[in-house]
């Protein structure tokens, strides 16, 4: 219990936000690359599907026991020797992976690929695809398709379970649970792909880039809403991932008060914004109490202040209640912009091409702050409406303009950011969906009616996987 005698301030808290967590861009990329605009990291979360189940109950694999996805990890061990799993060899809590990237487990036994940072995207982008081709080769053959949407399409929170119970999401379960029923789902339905990205050089920059990417949020949910299904049928939503985030707890979700980053523009500004909404959330577990969920409501800036059954937080429960905080861009000395549904291998790097083009070109960047800033009272709104795509006529034109500075700015990245065709998959997107006032889950929905049937069968669903791949060979 030693660490829980290092009790910290509210001050601690603040210096930790300022030294850890709103840095600027790494010296080390600045020295090497003074020219380039940052690095950048990509996380794509997939739901592993038992294909002999894909015509009845469309059942995700186990994580744990024999044909499970935890055993077929192992398996893969001897041919890639620079894998190091993390945990015991029953259970595994990680895997790093030979360049420094790693794969992990949700709750619900989705997997995870986390990209370390990359210099420039074609890097990103390209050790993702080697990542993804060699876990296809070896799980196709063990009849395991892996499927990436926004949340399940055919299982309940209560079918897929608790597949990861290791005590902090028993404990996640146990306090979503008495708040309401969107934790469960949260943790074992839904997926999302993450693009993280630096701050930049400069504070006048970081606040720019902070402020820009959490006002392009509700933007980003409607233009890549993917999750339209929910057991079989239709759920009312274009992302119901968003609509289960947005009701799930909302002192630890959506955003800081960005008005007050705008009147200062700078890395304090940021700062402190952020510290008061991470105060004011929940405490979710008493990791020293045996992972205890409190029975009321608490917030950190109380259990400061006052302790929980004579237990006051240490510096690592601060750390921990961070990584228990899920606003819409998170801050983790970068940028992890949370907002994007997980997009099939078609689409899954537009999200990227899309964000650096806007964040990392200068012009677009001004051009992006000036074009949204006056939304930040209706932000709120905003977001509500992006479960529903881009029905809104609102995020529909904030699409559309968002796009073209999108499209400018990225052909102004160095070279590196283009790569092979990086570019075309965000046309091709524009062209199939933005431009027309569409997203993924339209075609989904399409189909689904197309088909004649009241439930979305595996095969309708992959043939239009199959569209997309067709429209950016």
């Amino acid at each position: 219990m030693e660490k829980q005698n290092q009790t910290i301030d509210l001050q601690w808290c603040r210096s930790y936000l300022s030294d850890k967590i709103f840095k600027l861009r790494p010296e080390d990329y600045q020295k090497e690359h003074p020219i380039w605009p940052g690095m950048v990291g990509i996380e794509i979360e997939m739901m592993p599907l038992d294909e002999s189940l894909l015509s009845s109950t469309g059942a995700m694999i186990p994580l744990l026991g024999d044909g499970s996805l935890q055993s077929n990890l192992k398996n893969m061990l001897p041919e890639n020797r620079l894998w190091q799993p993390q945990g015991t060899e029953s259970v595994y809590s990680s895997i790093k992976l030979e360049d420094e990237d790693q794969l992990t487990f949700e709750p619900g036994g989705q997997l995870e690929y986390s990209s370390k940072p990359y210099p420039c995207l074609d890097d990103a982008c390209k050790r993702t695809a080697y990542l993804q081709k060699t876990l296809n080769s070896h799980f196709s053959k063990q009849g395991v398709r892996f499927l990436q949407m926004g949340s399940h399409p055919w299982q309940s929170a209560e079918d897929i379970g608790l597949q990861m119970t290791k005590p902090r999401y028993q404990a996640m379960n146990k306090y979503f649970t008495r708040i309401g029923p969107f934790g469960k789902r949260m943790m074992r339905e839904t997926c999302t792909i993450q693009v993280n990205l630096d701050f930049g050089g400069s504070e006048e920059k970081m606040a720019k880039r902070f402020l820009v990417a959490n006002l392009m949020a509700p933007v980003l949910t409607a233009m890549f809403a993917h999750s339209p299904v929910s057991e079989g049928r239709p759920n009312g939503f274009k992302s119901v991932r968003a609509h289960i985030w947005q009701n799930l707890d909302r002192g630890r979700t959506g955003f800081p008060k960005l008005s007050n980053i705008l009147e200062a523009m700078d890395q304090k500004s940021c700062v402190d914004s952020y510290l008061d909404m991470v105060l004011d959330a929940n405490v979710v577990f008493v990791e020293g109490q045996d992972f205890a969920v409190p029975e009321s409501d608490t917030s950190f800036r109380s259990w400061v202040k006052d302790g929980i059954d004579g237990v006051y937080p240490s510096e690592d429960d601060f750390v921990t209640h961070l990584s228990l905080h899920f606003p819409e861009v998170r801050a983790r000395g970068f940028m992890e912009i949370r907002s994007i549904d997980s997009q099939a291998p078609a689409w899954q790097l537009a999200p990227a091409c899309l964000l650096t083009g806007v964040l990392y070109n200068d012009d677009s960047l001004e051009q992006a702050f000036d074009l949204l800033v006056g939304q930040i009272g209706n932000i709120e709104e905003l977001w509500a409406a992006s479960t529903k795509g881009l029905e809104n006529l609102v995020l529909h034109d904030f699409a559309a303009k968002i796009m073209y500075l999108a499209l400018q700015g990225f052909s102004k990245l160095p070279s590196c950011y283009e790569g092979k065709g990086r570019r075309r998959v965000l046309e091709r997107f524009n062209e199939h969906f933005t431009s027309k006032g569409r997203c993924p889950a339209d075609d989904i929905l399409d189909a689904l009616e197309a088909s004649g049937e009241d439930q979305l069968s595996a095969e309708v669903l992959f043939k239009v996987q199959d569209k997309w791949l067709k429209l950016v060979s």
